[in-house]
């Protein structure tokens, strides 16, 4: 839930409008159904924060999906991984990597074991081929 949530993480749902440099999930087939799991994970091993969602794309959807904040609907889940800089220095934004992954159907994809996976870092988005 929310209140599970870094509170980097609220700060960071607040101030989305305020950094357009977000990546973008693209060529997720419509008309199907997916699961995801978004991981925060820190390189040195600090903390873990782990949300499920299942989502189903559809023809009207926007594409590609916009990753903003953990939030699902019927027809869309979005993820957040651009983190707004801490508000009294600091250096989250380096420490952390967040990955996404994500598959059809009813199982989700351990998306540091499956090669099915987005690896999001500042700045570059890594799509394994």
């Amino acid at each position: 839930s929310r209140d599970e949530m870094p509170e980097d993480m609220h700060d960071e749902v607040q101030l989305t409008a305020a950094y357009p440099d977000w990546h973008t999930f693209s060529g997720l087939p419509a008309g199907l159904s997916y699961h995801a799991r978004f991981a925060v994970i820190s390189f040195a091993g600090e903390g873990f924060l782990s949300q499920a969602a299942k989502f189903r794309t559809t023809t009207k959807m926007p594409a590609p999906v916009e990753l903003r904040t953990v939030w699902t609907t019927d027809t869309a889940v979005n993820f957040a991984w651009h983190w707004a800089p801490p508000a009294e220095g600091g250096d989250l934004a380096e420490k952390w990597h967040i990955y996404v992954s994500w598959s059809p159907g009813n199982e989700l994809y351990d998306a540091r074991a499956d090669d099915h996976y987005f690896r999001l870092e500042q700045p570059a988005l890594a799509v394994p081929a």
